[in-house]
C-alpha cells in the first residue's frame, strides 16, 4: 500500500530552485521561492505570539479595572 503524501509545499520535482504546491493527487504550476514557506510560517507565528500577548494583557487589564471599581463602592454614588 502506497502511503499518500499530504497537501503542501515541497522541493520542485524538476529540480528547480524552487517549492512547487502539491495538492494531494498532482504538482500545481504554483510555485515560490525556497524561503517562501519559511518567511510564511515565521510571520504567522510572530503573528501569533502578538495575539496571545494582547489577548492576555486585555483580560489583566480588565480584571485589574474590574477590582477597581468593585473595590471603591464611593464611585457609583452622585
Amino acid at each position: 500500500m502506497m502511503s499518500q503524501v499530504p497537501p503542501g509545499w515541497y522541493p520542485d520535482p524538476d529540480g528547480k530552485p524552487c517549492n512547487r504546491y502539491w495538492d494531494g493527487a498532482n504538482w500545481t504550476l504554483e510555485t515560490h521561492p525556497l524561503d517562501y514557506q519559511h518567511s510564511f510560517n515565521e510571520m504567522s507565528q510572530k503573528i501569533s505570539t502578538g495575539w496571545k500577548l494582547g489577548i492576555g494583557l486585555a483580560f489583566v487589564l480588565g480584571i485589574l479595572v474590574l477590582a477597581f471599581i468593585s473595590s471603591d463602592p464611593s464611585l457609583w454614588e452622585y
